[in-house]
């Protein structure tokens, strides 16, 4: 019989009375007898062997050998008609506001009307609450992560590598190389690269300066891995790197936790490993959709010689376009790692994001910085048919001693 009375109905138990108690959860119920013991009767815990002060004159005694309080009367019964499904995990006392007066656990799972009774509950749930804390972790890592981010020009998915698109000081935006390399040619005439989302043309570290006071995080990433790699006028410095990150990351900042969990895994070098922060550190940028964090965690998973729960970081990667994780994936089916219903549903997904980040901007894009003259010329006309009257290879020409320079006071600054 519960403990637990139901709506109108009064309950009670007598001294002897066998009882079954539910401490918040169905995990958590356990078996005793109803006795009676004197106040504050100094009893000894049968597991820790400590000594404490039994409160209440009435307990249940569980068939573990623990006493617990119970919400009972002074003649030994329970006349408590509550219905409340909230209940303290140690004493077993129903919550008389609908368990505004209990603080939850940490696992989320049972509720404590004090500390007394949780330290007093803690050897019964502690391998509970770290499986049931462990559960709900590995339900929001291994979520639907949020979908990829869009160019704000031509709205098509933005490549995975950094490399091929950047961020703007002036707007906080990230634009696809193929939109900035439309955008070059189309105003090509008049000298200058306005902004293609916001049209300014200050892309100075004065504006970077103020996004970062915006409290942009991506800003704050951007201006660490200058200081990280010594680039764009500034020396290298580690700690101000990592500083930058750190705020960065306090901001929501995927990129700056997947830097973070970087520098602990070997880019920040000896001194700085550390793989608890790591994993720590790609986990949070993984749940915000960070591709790269979340193959390194597939990776640390193989190496820990966890194949299983490293084939589930590698299909979710592998599903938005990430070619390493699909290798691994490639590697798992043959081991049956992987299973042929979401091996096929991986590759579909990755073949659909593959297609998605082709634009004829990028394309072009592409052939201009490869150097392939001709096939770039055709598919300039082909971008600039409606939108440029001139000649593509002159407009190339000039693009090309644009580039020149450009790299020429970078080199020299």
């Amino acid at each position: 019989m519960s403990s637990r009375a139901t709506k109108g109905v009064t309950l009670r138990f007598k001294v002897g009375d066998r009882v079954s108690c539910v401490f918040g959860s169905h995990l958590s119920r356990q078996t005793g007898t109803v006795v009676k013991l004197n106040y504050k009767e100094e009893g000894r815990d049968p597991q820790t062997e400590d000594l404490y002060l039994i409160e209440a004159p009435y307990q249940i005694r569980l068939d573990s050998g623990r006493y617990c309080m119970a919400p009972f009367d002074d003649d030994g019964t329970i006349s408590s008609a509550s219905n409340s499904p909230h209940f303290c995990a140690g004493c077993g006392i129903a919550s008389k506001s609908d368990g505004k007066d209990l603080k939850m656990c940490a696992c989320r799972v049972v509720m404590y009307c004090g500390k007394a009774c949780q330290k007093a509950h803690r050897s019964q749930h502690k391998e509970e609450c770290r499986m049931m804390i462990q559960v709900a972790h590995n339900d929001k890592l291994f979520a639907k992560p949020p979908p990829p981010e869009d160019c704000h020009i031509c709205c098509h998915r933005l490549p995975l590598e950094e490399s091929q698109s950047t961020y703007h000081n002036c707007c906080g935006k990230r634009i696809c190389n193929g939109c900035l390399f439309a955008n070059s040619l189309r105003n090509i005439e008049f000298g200058e690269d306005p902004c293609p989302f916001c049209r300014s043309v200050d892309n100075s570290t004065k504006a970077m300066m103020l996004r970062m006071e915006k409290k942009d995080g991506r800003a704050f990433h951007i201006m660490g891995t200058q200081h990280f790699v010594g680039g764009s006028g500034f020396k290298k410095d580690l700690n101000k790197a990592y500083e930058y990150w750190t705020k960065g990351a306090e901001y929501g900042s995927a990129e700056c936790h997947a830097s973070i969990g970087g520098f602990h895994f070997g880019e920040g070098g000896p001194s700085a490993f550390d793989a608890k922060k790591a994993r720590t550190h790609f986990e949070l940028a993984a749940m915000q959709g960070n591709v790269g964090a979340r193959h390194n965690l597939g990776m640390m998973e193989l190496n820990a010689g966890k194949s299983a729960t490293a084939m589930k970081h590698f299909l979710i990667s592998a599903s938005v376009g990430n070619e390493a994780s699909l290798d691994m994936v490639k590697q798992g089916y043959p081991r049956k790692d992987v299973r042929k219903a979401d091996y096929e549903s991986c590759l579909k997904a990755y073949h659909e994001s593959v297609q998605d980040l082709k634009t004829d901007e990028r394309l072009a894009s592409k052939l201009f910085y490869s150097g392939d003259s001709d096939a770039c010329s055709t598919a300039i006309i082909k971008l600039l048919a409606k939108s440029y009257d001139g000649d593509p290879r002159s407009a190339i020409r000039a693009l090309q001693e644009k580039i020149k320079r450009y790299d020429a006071i970078m080199r020299s600054g």
